[in-house]
């Protein structure tokens, strides 16, 4: 959009010199208007070139809300387990979990123990990378291989 309404205001600018200077060589407008003509379209580009960006600001907040909206109002993707176990009154005991992706032989995790016992929260955090996805997987392989 910026390269078009610089060719706009340039060629403007253009036709003004020159159909301008026309008419000042005819006697028909006299210098002193033909400047501030030229003046006027000169504080006229900036305002028109800041509502075409306005006008396209608008448009990509548009669609960003619409994406947005649609990540909002998406269904929870949870998994239902048709023949699941209530965990209610239950504890989790993790002892020295440890962990290598397949074809490294770098530990995701090394030793982790925790314990969460019934009605208890467990926050865990990190920085990307530091495990955290990989207990909480780790821990629902061991539970649905175990569960059946």
């Amino acid at each position: 959009m910026h390269p078009f309404v610089s060719s706009v205001s340039f060629t403007s600018l253009l036709i003004s010199i020159f159909y301008g200077g026309n008419l000042v060589m005819n006697q028909v407008i006299s210098l002193g208007d033909l400047v501030s003509f030229i003046a006027l379209i000169g504080m006229m580009t900036w305002p028109m070139m800041a509502l075409g960006f306005m006008f396209t600001l608008m448009q990509r907040g548009k669609v960003s809300l619409i994406r947005i909206n649609e990540i909002l109002n998406a269904e929870d993707e949870v998994l239902e387990v048709p023949h699941g176990h209530k965990l209610e009154g239950s504890a989790i005991s993790v002892r020295n979990l440890s962990f290598s992706y397949p074809g490294t032989m770098v530990k995701a995790l090394d030793n982790i123990s925790f314990n969460v016992n019934a009605g208890e929260t467990l926050a865990i955090v990190g920085h990307t990378g530091a495990g955290k996805t990989t207990i909480v997987e780790s821990l629902k392989v061991i539970f649905y291989s175990r569960s059946q």
